[in-house]
């Protein structure tokens, strides 16, 4: 049997070989970005074709991938979710429900606005909000439902529509990890009332840094497209006031690159899952692939998650040892928001009935992998299985 790399033995994997598949550069990005520096427009404010400009023709270009009537491009994920709260009225003192397991800026944009963040337990089964657990925290100061599509899966779109729709709450979907996933054959961030995305490096579209938000109510999009043009309203829809805001704009570079990027998004939403699959083949007993639920008709991957049965294995010596293998192991954000510094460091009014799912999640069983492995061989997966029946059964990451 093979030496595990914690005690001596060679990796079995080079880090730096999947680091190099993401984001890679394409000849095309090159040509948007000369194209721009060439046009002199480096700016969208001094852009006087503003929806036919290069960050609108991108904008066009995403809404037309996601079915989307609105889209309006933002500087970041972060503050696409803070534009769209903003548009949906949310102010001081409303609760806005989000899930405790997700990267804390899906909940910073509540707390800046003034509103109360109400964690929601997640559902041991997807690690994504759990409908149950949000339905036990609607109160009469409830106005909306912020969910998270973790990993790149899809929340549970049928209990969370039925249940905001029976409340009259908004829901705005943060889709940073989950572009080009599909609910019943519709992309996601297209169910609530407006859907947020991330084009930070990490991300499935990426341009280093960039957001989106996608919305089919006009009104809706033209408060967001106020909230974050800064100080005048040019090319807004159905919108005739300014709005206190900031420039939350993208950069016509940024859209060349996105622009760039967008067509080859399926066919690496494709790759990445046909290689999940076929590690998910690879049974280990007490380490279980998490997968979306069935009415999930694509998943585009930003992370595998994982189970451990802490009666067998330890997450925290598998995630070491997978680790010291080369493999992009990590806690993947299941830590709940309000233990982390944002909250502990703060004196932030929230509401936390308790969420022992997702505290399990984070403290014992759950780890993922990142989508770069995934983007790799299918003997990467061959290779990850073996690492893996090879560390658990030979008791090296026993509890």
């Amino acid at each position: 049997m093979r030496t595990p790399a914690l005690d001596g033995g060679t990796p079995a994997f080079d880090a730096n070989e999947a680091k190099a598949l993401w984001p890679g550069t394409h000849p095309d990005e090159l040509d948007g970005l000369r194209r721009v520096l060439d046009s002199g427009v480096w700016s969208r404010s001094r852009d006087s074709d503003w929806a036919g400009g290069e960050v609108g023709r991108f904008e066009a270009a995403l809404g037309g991938y996601l079915g989307a009537e609105q889209v309006t491009a933002t500087a970041n994920g972060t503050v696409a979710i803070e534009f769209a709260l903003a548009a949906l009225g949310v102010g001081p003192g409303d609760e806005v429900i989000v899930p405790a397991s997700t990267f804390f800026a899906s909940v910073s944009p509540v707390v800046r606005l003034g509103a109360i963040p109400v964690f929601a337990d997640i559902d041991p089964a997807t690690f994504t909000i759990s409908p149950a657990s949000v339905a036990e925290r609607v109160t009469s100061r409830t106005v909306g439902v912020l969910v998270v599509h973790l990993a790149g899966i899809p929340v549970d779109l049928d209990a969370i529509g039925e249940l905001c729709a029976r409340h009259s709450l908004f829901l705005v979907e943060d889709c940073a990890q989950a572009l080009g996933s599909t609910w019943r054959g519709r992309q996601v961030g297209t169910f609530g009332d407006a859907g947020t995305f991330s084009f930070h490096q990490e991300k499935q579209l990426t341009a280093g840094e960039g957001g989106a938000v996608a919305t089919r109510d006009p009104a809706v999009a033209g408060r967001v497209f106020a909230h974050h043009n800064g100080f005048w309203m040019r090319g807004a829809p159905k919108q005739d006031k300014h709005e206190v805001s900031t420039n939350g704009r993208l950069t016509p570079f940024q859209a060349a690159v996105l622009s760039a990027r967008l067509p080859r998004l399926d066919e690496q939403v494709e790759h990445r899952a046909a290689n999940a699959e076929a590690l998910r083949a690879a049974v280990v007993d007490g380490v279980e692939q998490v997968t979306p639920l069935a009415a999930t008709t694509r998943w585009s991957l930003f992370a595998v998650p994982f189970r451990v049965d802490p009666e067998q294995v330890s997450r925290d010596k598998l995630v070491e040892a997978l680790s010291a293998e080369g493999v992009s192991a990590h806690e993947g954000h299941l830590d709940p928001v309000y233990r982390r510094p944002l909250f502990l460091d703060n004196p932030i009014d929230h509401r936390n009935d308790g969420c022992p799912e997702a505290e399990r999640a984070a403290d014992v069983t759950g780890f993922v992998i990142s989508h770069k492995m995934f983007l790799g061989p299918r003997a990467w997966m061959t290779r990850l299985g073996e690492v893996l029946d090879e560390l658990v059964s030979s008791g090296r990451v026993r509890p």
